[in-house]
Formats: structure tokens, sequence, C-alpha cells
């Protein structure tokens, strides 16, 4: 078996002696935090899978441990997946060496991805769905957007009180630690202390036997004005405290997952801790998870192999689509139970008005979509025009005063009640009520609008 030090020497031998070598064009070499290879190569003639299977067995027993296993390739018919990590490896590889006319690539640490791109229909969710359906566990639902700035941490508050109006308890946890912005809405800065990045610092150190104190962490929303009338109770879990510290503590945090599974692991932990820690004060109905947008690892495991159910946040634009199809893709052959799927589309309409033909275009594009990368091929097709159905989307319109700062808790002053009041009844409307009925939907619970 090759060592550390060997195996970049190693690599270049394999291929050199390899039958296919001299179609090789560009050979990017890839190497994970555990020294594992890959490679990523590209060539203008078509090398068969039976030559790559075959390479792949030489490295194994060459390499052993030390190969990762895959082998990535240029032309032929790749997934819109592939193509996005193809083209990361190209944004982030650096020269290595020319030999032979062939130019070399060295990527020092694999593009894991592993919860986009590499659990077909494998997982399981953090609990089985029957046991959440009828009451034994909390119903666990990831709020996720392709892009940033699409309203999805609003929407997630504006759920979480839509379903305690209906007398639910719902918990709420930011896991976009890049970009907090959860504990803003509903929490003064000075009230936060820790939250989910202290919490995956501890668990890495902390057996999983012990418990790790979580009092500074989790939050019952208490304010009067905005409680008034939910008959449910609220709960934050922050990202954490934003000060210098901060940036020390997510550096240390691998969202690479360089141990199998250990950050659905950890994150599970967290979630049945959090739970476990209300439970003196009342069960959760709801654990509802702020996904970070984009392609990042820890997006991937809260949005792909951990929910129920997930609602997708999105646009009528061709870049919008472009990621919900991959989402979408990722979602349904994620798990071994598919999770439930609504897609919104968000501050949509010109000045806050929808017309009929950006409705019906949205949901074309969506039926489209679903039916490419969501819909059992096996199964009777939904109709363009079911209501309820993944494609049938829910829209959300423009709103000005959500353009604004949003803080959902008063000093006590009759100006800051009052914000507070106009933001609930936003809030609380039509829009955010259709996310909430699609959401109980799923888990059977009787849909009820209570629309102000």
């Amino acid at each position: 078996m090759a060592t550390f030090e060997q195996t970049l020497d190693r690599t270049q031998k394999i291929l050199e002696k390899w039958s296919e070598y001299e179609k090789l064009q560009t050979i990017t070499v890839i190497r994970d935090v555990l020294g594992r290879i890959a490679l990523f190569l590209e060539t203008e003639d078509e090398i068969s899978d039976s030559s790559i299977d075959d390479l792949k067995q030489k490295f194994q027993g060459d390499l052993k441990a030390y190969f990762q296993g895959n082998i990535y390739k240029s032309g032929g018919k790749q997934s819109d997946l592939l193509k996005a990590l193809i083209k990361e490896i190209e944004r982030l590889r650096s020269p290595w060496k020319e030999t032979d006319g062939k130019k070399w690539f060295l990527l020092e640490r694999a593009i894991a991805k592993k919860a986009w791109v590499d659990c077909r229909f494998q997982e399981e969710a953090i609990w089985p769905y029957e046991k959440a359906k009828d009451g034994e566990t909390p119903k666990v639902v990831t709020f996720y957007s392709f892009k940033g700035g699409m309203g999805r941490t609003t929407a997630l508050a504006a759920a979480a009180m839509v379903l305690a109006q209906k007398g639910k308890n719902v918990l709420m946890i930011d896991t976009d630690i890049e970009a907090p912005g959860l504990a803003t809405l509903f929490l003064d800065e000075d009230d936060v202390r820790e939250g989910t990045v202290d919490y995956l610092l501890e668990a890495a150190l902390i057996p999983r036997k012990e418990k790790i104190p979580m009092d500074t962490m989790l939050h019952q929303v208490t304010d009067p004005v905005l409680t008034d009338g939910l008959r449910g109770k609220l709960f934050v879990l922050p990202a954490g405290k934003i000060n210098d510290g901060y940036l020390q503590k997510l550096a240390r945090i691998d969202y690479q997952d360089s141990i199998p599974d250990n950050m659905k692991m950890q994150l599970s932990r967290l979630i049945e801790e959090a739970i476990k820690n209300i439970k003196k004060i009342c069960s959760i109905d709801y654990v509802f998870l702020d996904a970070r947008a984009g392609f990042h690892d820890m997006g991937g495991v809260v949005t792909a192999q951990m929910p129920h159910g997930v609602v997708l946040f999105g646009k009528d634009s061709r870049q919008s689509w472009q990621g919900i199809e991959l989402v979408l893709r990722t979602i349904s052959t994620s798990q071994k139970t598919q999770p439930f799927v609504a897609i919104v589309d968000s501050a949509c309409g010109n000045s806050g008005i929808i017309t009929k033909e950006e409705e019906d275009n949205f949901t074309n594009q969506a039926y489209t979509a679903c039916c490419e990368f969501y819909y059992n091929e096996d199964d009777l097709l939904p109709a363009l025009n079911a209501q309820g159905e993944v494609h049938s989307p829910i829209f959300v319109p423009y709103q000005s005063i959500l353009a604004e700062d949003i803080q959902l808790y008063s000093d006590g002053s009759i100006q800051k009640n009052e914000r507070v009041s106009q933001l609930k009844r936003v809030l609380l409307g039509e829009n955010y009520q259709k996310i909430g009925n699609r959401i109980q939907s799923w888990f059977g619970e009787e849909e009820s609008f209570i629309y102000e």
C-alpha cells in the first residue's frame, strides 16, 4: 500500500502505464483531507466506461485505501450536478506539471459535496416519516433557496408563526452559519451568546453519551406583542454570536465531512438535544431548519439527507430554475423515502401584484422541472392544474415592509409595538398561511385557513 508521500508519484506512474494514456490531454489529481486520490480526466477522444473501470481497479490495487474511488471524465452524457462539480474542480485546481505534452493539475482538497452528489436513494431522514406523522417525533422541514435574498428566512419565521397560531410548538434552527440571520428577527443581539457553531465545536470534542449544555443557546420567543394570539410556542436556536471570535469558530468546522456521515450525525445530535432541553417546557411539533443558500455541504445535509419535507424558494429566471432543477433532482433521489417539496415563487410580481401570465409561466416551468427531476416516471403524473402538488407553486408577492429591517420584538414603546404588530399581520397573512397549510398537509394534518 502506498504512503501519503507516495500517492502523487504512484498516480502518475499508473496513468502513464494505462492503455488510454495517449488520449489524455489534461489530468487533474484531487487529493482530499484524508489524502485519498480522485481524478478528473479531459480528452477529445471518447474513453469507454469499461476502460475507466479498468483504471479504477489498477488504482485500487496499488493505492488501496488512498484511492477515493472516483474518476470523472470529460465528454459523454453528464448530469447537471456532475457538470457543476467539474466546473468547481476547474475553478479551484492549480497547475502542477507538464509531461508528454499533457497538462497536470492538482487540487489538494477534495470537493466532497457528498450530500449533493453521492447519496442516491441511500439516506434515511433524521427519523422515520411515519413516526413524525403520528406525532411520536417532531416533523422536520428545511427551508432552502439556491440563491440568497429570496426571503427564505422571513418565510420560515412566518410559517412558524402560522403553525404557532394553530397551536403547534415550533423550534427554528439556523444552520446558515456562514450568513446567519434567523436570530436577528426574534432576538436582540445582546441576548445571543451561543448557537449552532458553538454546539458543533463542542460535539467534536465531547462524546455523544455526554450532554452539551444548551441553556445559553436556546431561546423561547416571548415578546408579548408577537406572541399574543399564538396558541403554540416558538423557540430559536441561533447560529451563534457574531463577534470577533465567530470567524475563528467557523474556521474550525469541517464542511467537507471528512469523517463519513459526521456532519449529519452531529446535526442530528444537535436537534435531538435541543428537543430534549425544550421538553421541560413543552413538546416540539415541528423543527424548521434554515439552510445555507447554494451548494454547501451543511446545506446539502439539512436539505437532502435529514428532512421530511423541503420548502424550496426561487424566482422565474433562468439562473433560479437551473438551481431549482439541480436541487429537485438531489432531493428526489437522496433518501430512500422521497421527501415532500413545496416550490415558492418569492417576492414576485410588479409592486406585489402577480398577473395571471406570471403565475402560468412559473407554474409551467415548475411542472416541467418536476416531471423531469422529481416525479417518478413510472407513476401517473398529476395534471398541470392539479392543486397541492409539488409543481403547484405558492406565490408570495413582494411587500415593501418586508424589504426593510425586520424585528419581531419590541422595547415596549408605542412605536415599536405598532411596528411589530404591522409585521405580524403581514407574516400571518394569506400567502404565508398557504406555506403553513402545505407543510401540514404533508403530515395528514387538516388544512385550516386563518387569514386576517
